[in-house]
């Protein structure tokens, strides 16, 4: 079932979406937001809206899917997004990078979008790729406002400390910037 809706919390999420990464298609901005899901809760006094079984938004290029999605608003207007999927079927982001070819992608059990503090969260088996670099962890924080990425193997608790942590550390794989061929037929360095 696909919704159209001119609602201040759909809208809302695309712009948390949006916010994530400075650089994503700034194109996007001007698209409008299509929200698809089994089922579709609007609740206008309690600013929440529920998304349930295959949730789906989209703007332009970005596509966000998850088991669940709840989009919540606070009096000033800004929106906090919890995309939930699950170890068998993670949430998936993806979003045209601006003025660079190919897509930001992000992938995890849990992700939180947070508008007021321009954060996004990807919680358990957390993937973010663009091209081939990428990065893994429990726990990925990426702040657009200061372009901060905080990579941890635990999970933080609620107050803020260290949640138990997993076997795996964080791992940034970063390829070449230039190609085998050229590295192999650059000059060499006498020592």
């Amino acid at each position: 079932m696909t919704h159209k809706i001119d609602y201040l919390a759909v809208v809302g999420l695309s712009l948390v979406l949006v916010a994530v990464d400075t650089r994503a298609e700034l194109a996007d901005r001007a698209q409008q937001v299509i929200v698809q899901g089994d089922f579709v809760e609007l609740d206008k006094a309690k600013r929440v809206t529920l998304l349930e079984g295959n949730a789906v938004v989209e703007q332009g290029s970005l596509r966000l899917t998850a088991g669940k999605m709840i989009v919540k608003e606070d009096l000033a207007g800004n929106k906090a997004v919890q995309a939930i999927g699950s170890a068998s079927k993670p949430i998936a982001f993806r979003q045209k990078r601006e003025g660079a070819e190919g897509y930001w992608e992000g992938y995890a059990q849990r992700a939180d979008f947070d508008e007021k503090n321009s954060t996004v969260k990807f919680l358990s088996n957390a993937r973010l790729k663009s091209g081939n670099d990428e990065i893994t962890s429990e726990y990925i924080e990426y702040n657009s406002v200061t372009e901060v990425v905080k990579l941890r193997n635990a999970i933080p608790n609620a107050d803020g400390s260290s949640g138990a942590p997993s076997a795996n550390q964080p791992t940034i794989t970063s390829q070449p910037k230039i190609s085998p061929d050229a590295a192999a037929s650059a000059p060499k360095k006498n020592p």
